[in-house]
């Protein structure tokens, strides 16, 4: 879940053009990375407890929701150019809202049924909850060029986009390839027992 979610957040990223050259500070980027699956991990373990109170389910979605916005936005730090960043503070605001209410509604449709209908239901919500706090915070960015003489934010260990969309797919495909795995084992030792 939490590659999905990264993955979607660099994609629509990369989709962002801007009229000067840009990368990405790998460092950042990463970190990005290990966020979304710490998060979503966390935020699926509590839920999934037996005793899931609804409590559980509100920080669940809390810390999930937080956890989606504080990937975006530490993207968006990785991002390096000729070029100064800063956030509308509504529209940051409205960001964080909308990632904690989506997570939350997702994880209580998720959590509450075993129905595939249902859950279905919950993907496409998480899948609203993700891209619409992405929107919502690319609407928050302020681009503003530095003052004069200055080189901007520049860090040597950075990638250009198209090397991003090719590592964002790989390691895409490495995540779904272990999960795939992963549940094909798990199908197995529940068949043995």
């Amino acid at each position: 879940m939490g590659g999905g979610i990264w993955s979607m957040h660099f994609i629509a990223m990369l989709a962002f053009i801007m009229p000067i050259p840009m990368s990405y500070d790998v460092g950042l980027t990463a970190l990005s990375l290990v966020v979304a699956i710490f998060v979503t991990g966390i935020g699926f373990y509590v839920i999934s407890r037996q005793s899931a109170s609804p409590l559980r389910l509100v920080l669940s979605g809390i810390f999930m929701g937080l956890g989606i916005a504080g990937m975006h936005y530490t993207g968006m730090a990785a991002m390096r150019g000729n070029v100064e960043l800063s956030y509308a503070p509504l529209f940051f605001a409205l960001s964080l809202v909308i990632a904690i209410g989506a997570s939350t509604a997702a994880l209580w449709v998720a959590f509450r049924t075993t129905d595939l209908g249902q859950k279905l239901v919950a993907a496409v919500v998480m899948g609203l909850a993700i891209s619409g706090m992405h929107y919502t915070g690319m609407s928050a960015a302020i681009f503003y060029c530095p003052s004069p003489g200055s080189n901007g934010a520049q860090i040597n260990a950075s990638v250009d986009q198209t090397n991003l969309a090719l590592a964002v797919a790989g390691i895409t495909f490495l995540i779904l390839a272990f999960a795939s795995v992963a549940s094909l084992l798990e199908r197995k030792r529940a068949e043995e027992a």
